[in-house]
């Protein structure tokens, strides 16, 4: 059943049946199907609903697996409205409020790298500003490479694990651009954050 208007309101058959969806999405044991089933049940929700949407899933939110629905969501709202977005996320309780932060950053950058990048940089430091930091790292890794790796340096998201903001740019620099990332590469100190940041790409010949 596809979304039904009445006036500016979702009918309420529809929304409730989302609800369902997403409650039911969320009891399955694997992360890609909970993530799956949450985009396949709000498919045809207008990016202008999910303002409304994300007001009656709060309860659900605070549930077993319910970050995934900020996952899905609130980077479609934070691409259409980063600010009614971030307000919503700043909302929420303590054990949800940084998973909603950062997804609204993740939606933010697609739309405004600039603003997504000021609103991170007047962040306090601590965990917050970290994760968002590393969402913000993701787009600038695509738009360019060189100005990502000195976020990482300024921001101090380098780690020395395999996924980590490091190898994550470097397997997208890779792809773009072999011998600018192998510069860089060789650039960095030996170590396990350097060992690492190959182990993303196979195409890159130093």
């Amino acid at each position: 059943i596809s979304l039904g208007l009445v006036g500016s309101e979702m009918c309420i058959r529809d929304r409730a049946q989302i609800v369902r969806e997403i409650q039911a999405a969320l009891s399955s044991s694997s992360s890609y199907q909970r993530a799956a089933g949450v985009s396949v049940a709000v498919r045809d929700v207008p990016p202008a609903r999910i303002p409304e949407l994300m007001e009656l899933l709060r309860g659900v939110l605070a549930q077993s697996y319910g970050y995934t629905v900020s996952y899905v969501l609130l980077p479609i709202w934070g691409a259409n409205d980063p600010a009614g977005a971030m307000e919503f996320a700043r909302s929420l309780g303590m054990a949800r409020r940084q998973t909603a932060i950062t997804s609204v950053i993740g939606g933010w950058v697609k739309m405004d790298l600039e603003g997504a990048l000021a609103y991170v940089d007047a962040m306090p430091f601590g965990s917050s500003r970290t994760e968002a930091a590393k969402a913000v790292v993701r787009a600038l890794a695509e738009q360019d490479p060189a100005r990502a790796m000195a976020y990482i340096k300024r921001e101090k998201l380098g780690t020395t694990r395999s996924t980590g903001p490091t190898a994550n740019l470097f397997s997208v620099w890779g792809a773009s651009d072999p011998q600018g990332a192998a510069a860089e590469l060789l650039k960095m100190p030996a170590g396990k954050e350097r060992d690492y940041a190959p182990v993303s790409y196979t195409h890159l010949t130093l």
